[in-house]
């Protein structure tokens, strides 16, 4: 059964409950008592009274107050004095809208018609020792049912604010993913691209290898991206830092020297997928604005934390800081560790922190 029919039956069924009690106090309180009988007046407002319990949902409103005036013109008019559970959920269902700005004005003006309609039933056929009880029960049942509307309200609205943030974040971390495995891939093939046309008509091996480079990039890019995407339908399977040493030997394929030093000892999933991006992006990074110069790769423990570090040449002017970096920062932050990128001694230097597992 979908949402909308079972809210549906519920308030129904809710109808039907204060039907059946309004119609049971009309009769029943009316014998034996000075209050007037049960007659077509008297039934067309109990009816008034339930019936919008139907279409609370969509008209909170305008039902809280077709409920409380015809439950307080039954008292008015001296009819016998009726259980309000008609506008006790008329109150609740203000209290729990995410729709009406005045549903606190709307509450304390529901609890005062209960109070009021209390203090006339009260003069007119209660004794008067009692009458402060009537109408404090009758407040205190008012206000009981908006605060439990109330606070299914900002149940509810916590609970959707975690929905969208975290398809924010998804949004994020796939964007973050796509940009890196795509990003790094349209460099390389640009740059075999280049190598092939150069010795288009003088090196054929030189022709082949660069192809075949291109080849190489863009299959491993569909299965980064078929991971991605598995990702969004619980099956994740991205690289992580056990894939390292196969990244450097694909940015050598292409021409760029690196000296580097790998190690991951330590290092959970979480901590491995973010080393090979941030590497990732430090090499594409380098290629891209120092293509040809050396690149220094440092990647192990230190201090208990896992050291990494991407050093080449600086490409001089000035350095801004693109959706790529941003990158690199959000997912060090989002580990708990710190990042740092910028020209050390003549050189652009990318250093981070990542956390590592204990090591017993």
């Amino acid at each position: 059964m979908n949402g909308p029919r079972t809210a549906l039956l519920i308030d129904v069924l809710l109808a039907l409950a204060a039907a059946g009690i309004a119609i049971a106090n009309l009769t029943a309180d009316a014998q034996g008592s000075a209050d007037q009988e049960p007659d077509a007046l008297g039934i067309a407002l109990a009816i008034a009274m339930v019936a919008p319990i139907l279409v609370r949902r969509r008209y909170a409103l305008p039902v809280l107050a077709v409920t409380c005036g015809a439950w307080f013109t039954l008292g008015a008019l001296d009819y016998p004095a009726l259980f309000p559970l008609a506008p006790l959920i008329a109150i609740y269902t203000v209290g729990e809208s995410r729709h009406i700005p005045a549903r606190r004005a709307g509450a304390v003006v529901a609890v005062g018609a209960l109070a009021a309609f209390a203090a006339i039933a009260i003069g007119a056929n209660r004794p008067a020792g009692v009458e402060p009880e009537w109408i404090i029960g009758l407040a205190a049942l008012g206000l009981s049912a908006w605060l439990v509307g109330d606070r299914l309200r900002a149940r509810l609205d916590a609970m959707e604010s975690q929905r969208r943030l975290a398809i924010a974040e998804d949004r994020t971390r796939v964007a973050r993913e796509l940009h890196d495995s795509v990003g790094h891939a349209v460099n390389t093939i640009a740059i075999n691209a280049g190598a092939a046309r150069v010795n288009l008509g003088g090196d054929p091996s030189a022709v082949r290898d660069a192809l075949n480079s291109i080849e190489i990039s863009a299959r491993r890019t569909a299965a980064e991206m078929d991971a991605v995407l598995g990702g969004l339908r619980g099956s994740e399977d991205l690289p992580s830092a056990e894939q390292l040493p196969e990244l450097v030997e694909s940015q050598r394929a292409i021409g760029q020297s690196i000296t580097e030093s790998l190690s991951w000892e330590g290092a959970d999933r979480a901590t491995g997928r973010a080393a090979y991006r941030i590497v990732q992006e430090a090499l594409t990074n380098a290629s891209r604005h120092a293509p040809g110069e050396e690149v220094t790769l440092r990647v192990g423990p230190r201090g208990g934390q896992l050291y990494i570090e991407v050093a080449n040449a600086d490409p001089g002017g000035e350095t801004n800081e693109g959706r790529g970096l941003r990158g690199v920062h959000e997912r060090v932050a989002a580990l708990g560790g710190t990042v740092s990128a910028g020209v050390q001694d003549g050189r652009f230097v990318l250093q981070a922190f990542l956390p590592l597992e204990e090591i017993e």
